[in-house]
């Protein structure tokens, strides 16, 4: 029992690290299970995150199904909630697991800084901090998304994907993104 808890309190900080924000009222899980299936196109209830998450006293016993824990994991850039699992238990690339690859988070950054992010198979853009976690595409090479495209992102890191949140250019309605699903993301910080 005490290693499951261990493995959903691990996925709890992955999400929370692609979504950007640990949730802490109602409307973040609300807004959390409509990110997540705009990600994965899977279906999470804010009250399941809720639940997941312990939001009241009285659901910190409940255990969540292998659905829930597969649209997180997926979520968090893993392949399946079994990729997951062993992703934590045999760390291949690195002693403290996959989670503490090397990251840069976006409050190490000035105003303008310029970050090249790379990708599989061939994929670079040139993204300018803009301040208060919001970026703007400067330059793309092979990748969907081109100049002019601005999102909000708090964290890279290496080897594992990126999701980019709050996607938009000239006023569309903003989408979701994913950057390396397999392999990850590179990142260097140019300027």
């Amino acid at each position: 029992m005490e290693k499951s808890q261990e493995l959903h309190e691990a996925l709890r900080k992955a999400v929370e690290m692609v979504f950007g924000q640990r949730p802490h009222v109602f409307y973040d899980f609300n807004y959390l299970s409509s990110v997540i299936e705009n990600a994965t196109g899977n279906r999470v209830s804010g009250t399941t995150l809720r639940r997941f998450w312990g939001y009241q006293e009285t659901d910190k016993n409940i255990s969540p199904s292998r659905y829930t824990l597969h649209s997180l994991s997926i979520f968090a850039g893993f392949k399946s909630w079994d990729d997951f699992c062993e992703c934590q238990n045999n760390p291949v690339e690195n002693n403290s697991g996959i989670i503490c690859n090397e990251s840069l988070n976006v409050s190490d950054l000035q105003k303008d800084a310029i970050v090249r992010l790379s990708w599989n198979p061939g994929r670079q853009l040139w993204v300018r901090y803009l301040g208060g976690n919001k970026w703007i595409v400067d330059k793309s090479l092979n990748a969907k998304l081109s100049e002019g495209y601005t999102f909000s992102c708090v964290v890279f890191i290496k080897h594992l994907p990126l999701v980019l949140t709050d996607v938009t250019k000239d006023g569309s309605k903003p989408i979701i993104y994913r950057c390396g699903t397999e392999g990850g993301i590179d990142f260097h910080v140019e300027k």
